[in-house]
């Protein structure tokens, strides 16, 4: 079985990919002939975490399907302020009684659970009224097109996506994506796909959110 790396090195230099264009198609069927795990091949976080032929080449993936995938000649990963150019705000929590079930966990989903629970997020959100955690989990998206810079339109039809945990008050929804690595970028896919999915279903005012430790 190659290594992810190979394997990408053959799905780049097979026929049906054009080195000269900006927009490829590759699917996962392609990937499993190669005998490695599509999810695997395809889950690229960071810049850094894609194999050295999408970096040498200055490519990235997006979904294209469920099974397809946008090999896109762009810069698809926005850059994070390092720490310490904010000022932090000491936020006093004040829990209504002991929450064991969350004492020993560091999971990204339990740290939004402990913000959540103490008041942080909705302080964070400037929310008066009352917040309520909604959304969380893997989703599919329905049918929409974007632009990535001067390429597009693009299409994401059925793709999988996922949010961390949403938060909804009156008027809005917040989703939030954490992150416990201290990545110091992250691929916009993560808030975007899940922004223009919920956009489609609701009239609220959406607003993404990055929290990372």
């Amino acid at each position: 079985m190659p290594t992810y790396e190979e394997a990408w090195t053959q799905l780049l230099e097979t026929p049906s990919y054009d080195p000269a264009a900006s927009c490829n198609l590759v699917n996962a069927s392609d990937m499993k002939r190669l005998g490695v795990e599509p999810r695997l091949m395809t889950k690229h976080d960071t810049r850094a975490a894609r194999p050295q032929p999408l970096r040498d080449r200055g490519l990235f993936l997006l979904p294209a399907t469920n099974g397809s995938y946008h090999v896109l000649r762009e810069d698809g990963y926005f850059d994070l302020r390092p720490h310490g150019q904010d000022h932090p705000r000491t936020f006093v929590a004040q829990y209504p009684f002991r929450i064991e079930t969350l004492e020993g966990t560091q999971s990204e989903m339990s740290h939004l659970d402990r913000l959540y629970l103490t008041g942080v997020i909705a302080d964070f959100l400037e929310e008066s009224g009352p917040l309520y955690a909604t959304v969380r989990g893997r989703r599919f998206s329905p049918t929409f097109t974007y632009f990535v810079g001067d390429l597009g339109p693009l299409s994401a039809r059925g793709v999988q996506y996922e949010v961390d945990q949403g938060y909804e008050s009156a008027d809005e929804i917040a989703l939030f994506e954490a992150k416990t690595s201290g990545a110091s970028n992250f691929l916009v896919r993560q808030l975007y796909f899940p922004f223009r999915a919920l956009a489609m279903r609701t009239t609220k005012h959406i607003r993404s959110v990055f929290l990372r430790d």
